[in-house]
């Protein structure tokens, strides 16, 4: 996936890639730093993608199992402001009460 974007920086599916990537290094490599970079990456690049709310979950996931738990707040936060009628919102808001 690396190679395609940067061969094709501006394809419609690089915030796809960069997604995968992500969930690669969060779920099954258990590489949370190289996750969270990658969905940065995915947000900054990409703001207007229709992953952003997923990617700024995953961070906050990621950096509970960083043991984070300030950051992991501050992404489940901007999900829940910016986007307040997703899945993901919801899903933020459950592990926002969750948190100690």
């Amino acid at each position: 996936y690396e190679s395609l974007l940067r061969t094709y920086p501006t394809d419609d599916r690089c915030p796809t890639f960069l997604s995968t990537i992500g969930s690669l290094h969060l779920h099954y490599l258990k590489q949370y730093d190289d996750a969270v970079r990658a969905f940065r990456r995915l947000i900054r690049d990409y703001p207007q993608s229709d992953s952003v709310p997923r990617a700024y979950r995953y961070i906050g996931d990621a950096y509970i199992l960083l043991d984070r738990l300030k950051e992991a707040k501050e992404s489940y936060d901007s999900v829940i402001r910016n986007y307040p009628d997703s899945e993901e919102a919801y899903d933020a808001w459950r592990a926002l009460r969750r948190l100690p």
